[in-house]
């Protein structure tokens, strides 16, 4: 696109100089099978390139979802995106224009995912505004999840709502390709459910902050035993194992993180399970500032929800 870039070190790392003159558009092939972010990035910027630009996907774009959510936002703001299933159309010259004088930014539906599953751990209830029928977001598919688990998950124009009903929860199989940043959150609750989850569709995340799929299973190994967690190279399977939890919390489980905030969120809903009974904490977390990534203050707002902070 006529940048230059100069590396200062190592080829391909940083620290870099880039220098641009703007975008020259036409024809870009682009690898999306692991993220969908640059995807992403090169749909909000092409409208501003000098010629028309068309985009084509290599090798399939993983978190579909993620790339209709900018197609839409685009179109929010004026911007037309002739898309495909394998390929994007962008005519230059087009500015964005602020429809209102305002735009409501959506809330985090990943970030809510954790506060949804909540009352799968401690039970009540839980309510979070500003996400619903008409939501963006693709990872709101996790509310099926958690319905599939055995939550009363509801989904209205004002917001979400979950709670804990009156049936056991139950381990499931589900499919992750699209939202996969949701997948640790169900893998750290799994040790509480009453039967046996599969987890697919992640192969993807072995490339992400860490290697999720083995940082999860080394990590849920810990709580059920080595022979009830199953890694695959895009799957896992999990196996509860009460007497083994019970051990587990009695003499204290630290989870290590790897520097991925994700991992870091996903074990704080399942440590705020009472597997003691008695109401004493029995799992840390190592490293909890690596949540700062995307949530800065996800442990104060987790420490507001305890009955005594309501």
């Amino acid at each position: 696109q006529g940048a230059e870039v100069g590396f200062k070190g190592k080829y391909g790392h940083f620290p870099f100089t880039m220098t641009t003159n703007g975008l020259s558009g036409g024809a870009i092939t682009v690898d999306a099978s692991m993220s969908s972010q640059i995807l992403s990035a090169l749909l909000m910027v092409a409208p501003k390139a000098r010629s028309d630009t068309t985009i084509t996907p290599r090798g399939g774009t993983v978190h579909r979802p993620f790339i209709e959510m900018t197609i839409a936002m685009m179109g929010q703001f004026g911007i037309h995106v002739d898309a495909t299933e394998n390929q994007f159309n962008i005519p230059s010259g087009t500015d964005y224009e602020l429809p209102a004088p305002e735009y409501q930014v959506e809330p985090d539906a990943t970030a809510a995912g954790y506060f949804l599953t909540l009352p799968a751990t401690v039970g009540g209830e839980v309510s979070i505004p500003g996400l619903g029928t008409g939501t963006l977001q693709g990872d709101l598919a996790f509310t099926n999840v958690l319905r599939a688990v055995g939550l009363e998950v509801s989904v209205a124009t004002d917001g979400l709502r979950a709670r804990r009903g009156k049936s056991p929860l139950k381990g499931i199989t589900a499919e992750f390709t699209d939202f996969s940043d949701t997948f640790l959150t169900l893998a750290a609750l799994a040790p509480l459910l009453r039967s046996p989850t599969r987890i697919t569709g992640i192969a993807h995340t072995r490339a992400q902050e860490t290697d999720r799929v083995s940082a999860m299973a080394a990590e849920l190994r810990k709580l059920v035993g080595p022979e009830n967690v199953r890694e695959e190279e895009g799957a896992l399977e999990i196996h509860p194992n009460p007497e083994a939890l019970a051990a587990a919390a009695r003499t204290g489980v630290t989870i290590e993180t790897y520097e991925d905030h994700r991992i870091a969120m996903s074990f704080a809903i399942l440590g705020c399970a009472d597997v003691r009974g008695d109401g004493r904490p029995w799992l840390s977390i190592r490293n909890p500032l690596c949540c700062r990534k995307t949530f800065p203050g996800f442990f104060e707002v987790l420490d507001s929800l305890k009955p005594e902070a309501l």
